[in-house]
């Protein structure tokens, strides 16, 4: 279930606007998972209520983020883990 405070809405996607010096996300959430562009359709990442889980890890399979935590989802603003904001906004699915 989608958690109401994120902003997000069922059946619709959203990107995150990548910002200049800053992680870089390439892909979308669509109901309440995260989906890379060029694998859409395996999830690499999820929300669990407000919180943005990434399973990304790197070579030597350590997690992107500490403990695969991105960042925290409020009113379609992501506060990545260091305090960086992004905004996300809804794209056509497609």
């Amino acid at each position: 279930m989608l958690e109401a405070s994120t902003g997000m809405k069922p059946g619709l996607r959203y990107c995150l606007e990548n910002p200049a010096n800053g992680v870089v996300f390439d892909g979308f959430f669509q109901d309440g998972q995260y989906f890379d562009c060029k694998h859409h359709r395996v999830p690499i990442g999820w929300l669990e209520g407000n919180n943005f889980i990434y399973n990304e890890v790197d070579g030597n399979g350590t997690p992107r983020f500490p403990n695969r935590l991105a960042g925290v989802l409020k009113n379609l603003v992501l506060t990545m883990y260091d305090g960086t904001t992004i905004q996300a906004r809804e794209v056509q699915n497609g």
